[in-house]
């Protein structure tokens, strides 16, 4: 799938030869992510935070990089919010990829689930000293922390 101006298209490629473009498959479009801690977001605030998404069907393909600029007041369980489309509540949520930097926690992976019938994201972390997943909260993240992030789920 590559960006053609505000158009996803689908280009194959067999045997080195690049055949003809079999159509637009989609929007590519923008939305808006952020952080809770304990699904609130009190003095939470962002050196920038963008997304991009295509919902083809009622599969969804989101990206996104969150850079805060304070991690605010709010304390509990990290979610990250504002996903395109709420997910469907009969299958299960999918999985994204993140990429952390800045973090007060030392994790090895940080992981996630797309929450049934919601827009959020519940982050799991796993640290070198922990034998399984674990909840990641406010005290794991630092005022200038920076997530990227990749997931694929279904839509309602």
């Amino acid at each position: 799938v590559k960006d053609n101006g505000n158009k996803a298209n689908l280009d194959l490629d067999m045997n080195g030869g690049d055949i003809t473009d079999i159509g637009s498959i989609g929007t590519v479009s923008t939305w808006t992510p952020g952080i809770t801690f304990g699904g609130e977001s009190t003095g939470i605030t962002y050196s920038s935070r963008t997304g991009r998404y295509i919902k083809i069907g009622k599969l969804v393909y989101a990206s996104c990089e969150i850079r805060l600029s304070s991690k605010g007041s709010s304390t509990g369980s990290a979610k990250i919010t504002g996903l395109p489309a709420t997910a469907a509540t009969t299958a299960a949520g999918g999985v994204p990829s993140i990429i952390w930097y800045q973090m007060a926690s030392n994790f090895v992976h940080v992981s996630g689930g797309v929450d049934t019938g919601a827009t959020t994201i519940t982050m799991v972390g796993y640290t070198a000293a922990a034998a399984s997943y674990a909840s990641i909260t406010n005290s794991d993240f630092a005022n200038n922390t920076i997530l990227q992030m990749t997931v694929m789920y279904e839509a309602a």
